[in-house]
């Protein structure tokens, strides 16, 4: 270890030589020499710490980086300017304050640290680092120089703990607040795989950044088009002589039903808690997601047991009363529907986790499958889920599926031990064809039992609309109904659409 430390003292103090040499350049900005300090003393710039020396298995804890944050004299001995302010002094306690707190505190593989100062690798596993850069947190070591990850170069390396600080904290001279970091789901996943919390193939969600975004909620597959020229609606109209809503067909129309999820591999680890399952469903085109996406919740069985490697989904039966995020049955509507081009139903798997350590919470994708659909009556799917992202291809789910064969009767008997799901999709019912033909043209996933209230908002927007029209067709006066107005806020709270539900049908009577 003395060994070491000397290596370390002399390579160190050439570093610092050289720094102090290339610095002299810029007298504006730090002193040449302990001779010329109060030449520059004016400019108050604030000392740069040096690189700490890799601990000794002696090395006490409460050991200060003081005497390593003055610069050195040519002749290497250290040295301080006379005309020192006591702001750089407050300075030098925060830089102490900060190193101690990251010596205490204990951070999650995922943290993001922002880079204080320049650092040229001193070993060929030092991480040389620049100014304002953002790295990553691999592992926090017991002594000063931690692994981390430049996520723009991909490159690991260990880094003195003096050279970084907490993204999410801003230190102030009067008071430091303690603010929790915040890291990308991607970032979080990532640290679960580097502690095989997870299999390799599962990822940040694909799919659940996008639920958040308009374009892909189901409201906004209800706003009715206009023309061109914003006079008239494209898809809705009421007929006076039936005094309904005037019904269009579409290209494809199926039902999807979702039978159940198997295999799933169990996400482990004490540091993870799983808060939720569910899946997401979408039609996608090959370049776009052009329909809704649309999210329900599994369970687990009550026969499951704890010390299982896999688990199983399942769904709630279908009921006109079931919550529609429950809801297992689907109408899958769409009118770009061509043979000549490929319509894929889209699928992932996804497990709402928290991390214990620090609180974040995070969707994780646990496989995905894409199917081309076409028009015929009825297709049971048994698919194999894949890992990685879905534009991915040859992804495992599970790194351990590469042990199970592939080919005869082992393989057959293999192949159902991994992860997959089952659903099928079927021609929709003749009796509801009015019904569903009731619904807008655009792409869409609604939950079975949603669509008789869908129907009956578009009847009621359109009768209003028309009744307008009549009276002053250039009015902008709003409508004058709760219902249309907070229509669709109440699509994002199931359980205001469970009440709906049941006041249509108790009415309906």
């Amino acid at each position: 270890n003395d060994e070491i430390n000397d290596k370390h003292q002399f390579v160190n103090e050439l570093h610092n030589q050289q720094r102090i040499n290339e610095n002299s350049q810029d007298s504006n900005e730090y002193s040449q020499s302990p001779q010329t300090s109060s030449s520059s003393s004016s400019s108050s710039t604030p000392r740069k710490p040096t690189t700490p020396l890799r601990k000794s298995a002696n090395t006490s804890e409460s050991d200060s980086y003081s005497e390593k944050d003055s610069h050195q004299d040519n002749d290497g001995e250290y040295s301080r300017s006379s005309d020192d302010s006591e702001e750089e002094e407050d300075e030098h306690a925060i830089v102490n304050a900060n190193i101690q707190e990251l010596r205490i505190r204990k951070y999650l593989p995922g943290t993001q640290f922002r880079v204080l100062h320049n650092f040229n690798a001193i070993e060929t596993s030092d991480l040389t680092l620049h100014k304002d850069e953002i790295l990553i947190l691999v592992k926090q070591e017991d002594d000063d120089w931690w692994l981390f990850k430049n996520p723009q170069t991909q490159q690991e390396g260990m880094v003195p703990i003096n050279h970084i600080q907490l993204q999410s904290k801003t230190y102030k001279q009067s008071s430091r607040s303690r603010i929790q970091p915040v890291t990308s789901a991607s970032i979080l996943v990532d640290a679960f795989k580097t502690n095989n919390y997870i299999p390799s193939g599962f990822i940040a969600s694909d799919l659940a950044p996008l639920t958040q975004q308009n374009q892909y909620k189901l409201s906004f597959m209800l706003i009715p088009q206009m023309t061109e020229s914003n006079f008239a609606f494209t898809d809705l109209y009421w007929q006076n002589d039936t005094d309904q809503i005037s019904i269009q067909d579409t290209e494809y129309q199926k039902i999807l039903k979702i039978k159940k999820c198997l295999k799933i591999p169990k996400i482990k680890g004490s540091q993870i808690r799983v808060l939720g399952r569910c899946i997401r469903i979408c039609l996608y085109d090959g370049f776009t997601i052009i329909s809704n996406i649309h999210s329900t919740r599994a369970r687990l069985s009550g026969k499951s047991n704890a010390n299982d490697l896999t688990e199983d989904w399942y769904f709630a039966p279908n009921k006109k009363n079931t919550i529609i995020d429950q809801q297992c049955q689907f109408l899958i509507r769409s009118n770009e529907y061509d043979r000549s081009q490929h319509l894929y139903l889209l699928i992932e798997l996804s497990q709402l986790c928290q991390s214990k350590v620090n609180e974040e919470k995070c969707e994780i994708g646990c496989g995905w499958i894409m199917i081309s659909i076409d028009n015929s009556e009825k297709n049971n799917y048994n698919k194999r889920l894949h890992g990685g992202h879905f534009y991915e291809t040859n992804i495992l789910l599970n790194s351990q599926y590469k042990n199970l064969h592939s080919q005869g009767l082992a393989g057959k008997i293999d192949r159902y031990k991994q992860a997959r799901i089952q659903f099928s999709l079927e021609s929709r019912e003749e009796h509801n064809d009015l019904l569903y033909n009731s619904l807008p043209l655009k792409s869409m996933i609604v939950p079975i039992n949603l669509v008789e209230i869908l129907v009956f908002y578009r009847n009621e927007l359109a009768y209003q609309l028309q009744k307008r029209y009549h009276s002053n067709s250039f009015s902008t006066v709003p409508l004058d109904s709760i219902f249309l107005s907070t229509f669709y806020q109440t699509l994002e709270q199931p359980d205001l659409i469970y009440l709906l539900q049941r006041l249509y049908h108790r009415n309906k009577k």
